[in-house]
């Protein structure tokens, strides 16, 4: 008795499709007359390569979470390549990371796709006022660690934000 070569369910000859997993079945001579669901040597080595990508994906991402301190929160499936969205979200802003695959065997950055959210800090009544006697240029944060740096002038401060105090950098 023939069987699903997806999903293993007994199927009956002849039928367009698997009627457990839906999969599409094609009905060869050669399929007919073995009687069963064994993959041909080229099925087998795309399936197992299917399944070493799908492993080296799933490391890249967890290196990517673990390196840059984020966690994968969405993703955004295009036409032939995918997009990982990452966040790391404080009490006072949110990073947000994007890696594709359209880069071919890797999972990589986007150089354009690293962005920040200051506006919980922003609205800060004790930022605020630890800032409001300096022209605050521009504020950064470290893709590595969870450091704010905030600049002014020839001036690089970073930010406590345990006890909101600004520490001038040498």
């Amino acid at each position: 008795m023939p069987t699903c070569p997806d999903c293993g369910s007994i199927i009956m000859e002849g039928d367009p499709y698997c009627s457990h997993c839906g999969a599409h079945l094609s009905w060869s001579d050669d399929y007919g007359s073995r009687g069963d669901s064994r993959m041909s040597d080229y099925e087998e080595n795309y399936f197992d390569d299917f399944t070493l990508n799908e492993k080296r994906r799933e490391e890249l991402l967890e290196k990517i979470s673990k390196y840059y301190k984020v966690e994968l929160e969405d993703l955004d499936v295009k036409d032939t390549y995918t997009e990982y969205i990452f966040l790391r979200k404080t009490p006072y802003y949110t990073l947000r990371i994007v890696a594709t695959d359209q880069f071919g065997g890797t999972i990589g950055i986007k150089r354009d796709s690293i962005s920040c959210d200051y506006r919980k800090l922003k609205e800060n009544n004790d930022f605020k006022n630890l800032i409001k006697d300096l022209n605050i240029e521009k504020i950064s944060v470290s893709l590595y660690e969870d450091e704010i740096r905030l600049y002014s002038g020839d001036k690089v401060y970073l930010l406590d934000t345990d006890n909101m105090k600004l520490i001038e950098e040498k």
